[in-house]
């Protein structure tokens, strides 16, 4: 079984010294060539000689990915290349992954490996269990009990990676983990990212969290929303014709596993919260999956609002880039909730009227 190391590179312009970016180094005599590419599309192949290979960065690029094969174990690793560095790659065995030195960078977040790895260990063991189970257990009861214990890890991971953030807003690491580990939790991604201090947000990563931030702010709780759009039927409609009922907007794709598993509970809502609550489904399914869709909302029997958001129009609008993505506006337009959880949405959703509607009573 071949082994696939694949090494993410981000490459951070600080300083931008002279030179050749070059990254060389001592790997085992096994590995006789390295695959480096950027974005899958250019690759060049690196050959490795007696376990040694040295090569200049040939792109502009922020991301980039090594490849090698190695005794049929998986490692992967990231790096961190400033322009112009010459740094040293070698394999640390016991750990089975990569070491970088000559860079305070990768010394740092190879310290923030050391956190995260009994995470990913418990992953991968979790993934193995759920694999042998399948063989004798049948059911979503299986798979929500996975996702389960799978999303604890996650959030012990999002949790010290918000900690690690927070004590150290200067990290040139910190955008990394930022983009990593907390696109999807809006108002946490929006309050960390204004802790990062203007040496953090130098890091050329900023290129991609600060328009994603900027979007999520468009549609924030407590602002007014409104939007035209064209359900499965061909009917226009404006959001703004539901006013006097609760509007729950669920943002999905039929390539979206978490959306779909989620959609029973929406299904919820719908059936029994008709009266307070208008349920809007907004589509991020493309051209080509668009026939995919319409029959999916068809034989499932979603025949709430629908809408296929090819343009990415209203979603823009509303600061989404990921999906699942909820959002609950009140009887005046107003945004009061956009992150839920993907269990018991009914229950939620009457909380939130609830505290809403006591707010209401408290301000007459």
């Amino acid at each position: 079984m071949n082994l696939i190391v694949s090494i993410l590179a981000m490459v951070s312009l600080l300083g931008q010294p002279d030179g050749d970016t070059v990254l060389e180094g001592n790997l085992p005599k096994e590995i006789t060539q390295l695959i480096f590419t950027p974005d899958f599309r250019n690759k060049d192949t690196v050959s490795v000689t007696n376990g040694h290979f040295r090569m200049t960065v040939p792109y502009e690029n922020y991301m980039y990915f090594v490849s090698a094969q190695y005794e049929g174990k998986t490692i992967t690793n990231k790096v961190f290349i400033r322009k112009g560095d010459h740094l040293q790659l070698s394999l640390d065995k016991s750990m089975m992954s990569f070491k970088v030195t000559e860079s305070a960078v990768n010394e740092e977040y190879g310290r923030w490996l050391d956190v995260e790895r009994p995470h990913k260990i418990r992953k991968d063991s979790i993934i193995q269990d759920y694999f042998q189970k399948m063989r004798t257990q049948k059911g979503d009861s299986l798979i929500f009990a996975t996702r389960k214990i799978f999303k604890a890890e996650d959030e012990a991971v999002r949790m010290a990676s918000a900690d690690y953030i927070r004590n150290h807003p200067s990290s040139p690491i910190a955008m990394i983990l930022l983009y990593e580990n907390h696109l999807n939790d809006w108002d946490e991604l929006c309050q960390l990212y204004d802790v990062l201090d203007e040496q953090a947000k130098a890091n050329p990563m900023n290129s991609l969290v600060e328009p994603i931030v900027n979007e999520k702010r468009v549609a924030t709780e407590g602002e007014r929303i409104d939007f035209e759009f064209t359900d499965q039927y061909g009917m226009k409609h404006k959001l703004s014709d539901y006013r006097g009922k609760y509007i729950f907007i669920d943002f999905w794709a039929t390539w979206c596993g978490p959306c779909i598993s989620a959609m029973q509970f929406v299904e919820g809502v719908n059936a029994q919260m008709s009266d307070q609550v208008q349920v809007i489904g907004i589509s991020l399914d493309i051209e080509r999956t668009a026939d995919h869709w319409k029959k999916m909302i068809t034989e499932k029997h979603w025949d709430w609002p629908q809408i296929l958001d090819l343009k990415q129009i209203i979603s823009k609008q509303m600061g989404v880039s990921k999906v699942p993505a909820q959002f609950l506006i009140n009887p005046e337009g107003i945004i009061v909730k956009r992150t839920f959880q993907e269990t018991d949405l009914t229950g939620q959703i009457r909380k939130v009227i609830e505290e809403n509607q006591r707010q209401v009573k408290v301000c007459l």
